[in-house]
């Protein structure tokens, strides 16, 4: 009975992973279930965590090598991973996890934007998020519903600490830590909840980690968002209409998702 019990709650522990490894990076799963299966036939005695450090290993060297070569095939690049450069990510997590792939076009927007921010302010980076998988146009990215296509890219606001730029986000995966409607601003935070919207405001739970010194800088998010619209081939920018009524933003093509996807003012969502 023991021995049925140790075997339920391997498979159990091992499908767990492999769910959440796909869910969190597409690859991880097929590489976890490849390294553990190897190890299983092989049948040597190996500490877990020697495993470990071998899926680890491996999982990385396919990340940095294999990926981006086979993503090719589905259109899609990888955003740069380094921090020197004006395009940057908000942590390592999201190129180790795969989750800033997107098409070539949007890449060379983007790094032109960055360009383009940069030289208004050298100071200022333009700091991404969420983008897409590398593999497949119609698997969405886990927990957003869309962001498949890789025409898609969330990009951290600009903050200020002690009255300086920092070029990260509020919290540490940069969702979550919302910039409230202040009096007299448009307010749908609250018509969404009372009508039971209960999804609108979800990505709360992303928000740990919350920096609380860090204080939204309009003026410099506008600036982001204005270099983003000069491009004739952005589709859409969605933040909260009273983020858009502050910084003053008249263009069309910025707008709210309405109460049917999460809220946006935690972060910038722009598509191509």
């Amino acid at each position: 009975m023991l021995k049925f019990l140790k075997v339920l709650f391997i498979l159990i522990f091992h499908g767990f992973m492999i769910i959440l490894l796909s869910l969190t990076s597409q690859v991880g799963g097929i590489i976890w279930f490849v390294v553990f299966f190897t190890w299983l036939v092989v049948r040597y005695k190996t500490p877990f965590v020697l495993k470990l450090v071998s899926f680890l290993g491996i999982y990385l060297l396919a990340v940095m090598t294999i990926v981006p070569s086979l993503a090719r095939k589905f259109g899609k690049v990888p955003m740069p991973s380094s921090m020197s450069g004006n395009l940057v990510p908000h942590n390592a997590l999201y190129p180790i996890l795969n989750r800033n792939y997107v098409t070539p076009q949007t890449l060379k927007i983007l790094l032109k934007t960055a360009d383009e921010v940069a030289i208004a302010n050298p100071e200022l980076k333009m700091v991404y998020l969420d983008a897409s998988f590398p593999f497949s146009k119609e698997m969405p990215l886990p927990p957003h519903i869309s962001h498949s296509n890789g025409r898609k890219v969330d990009l951290c606001f600009a903050y200020k600490k002690n009255g300086k730029l920092t070029n990260k986000g509020s919290s540490i995966l940069g969702y979550g830590h919302f910039v409230e409607p202040k009096d007299g601003e448009y307010n749908q935070v609250e018509q969404c909840l009372a009508n039971g919207h209960t999804l609108y405001d979800a990505s709360k739970y992303a928000g740990f980690g919350k920096r609380r010194d860090y204080e939204f800088d309009p003026y410099h998010t506008r600036l982001i968002i204005e270099k983003l619209l000069e491009n004739k081939e952005t589709n859409r920018i969605y933040i909260e209409e009273h983020l858009k009524q502050r910084m003053g933003i008249v263009s069309e093509k910025v707008r709210s998702t309405g109460c049917w996807a999460v809220r946006h003012d935690d972060h910038i969502h722009f598509q191509i």
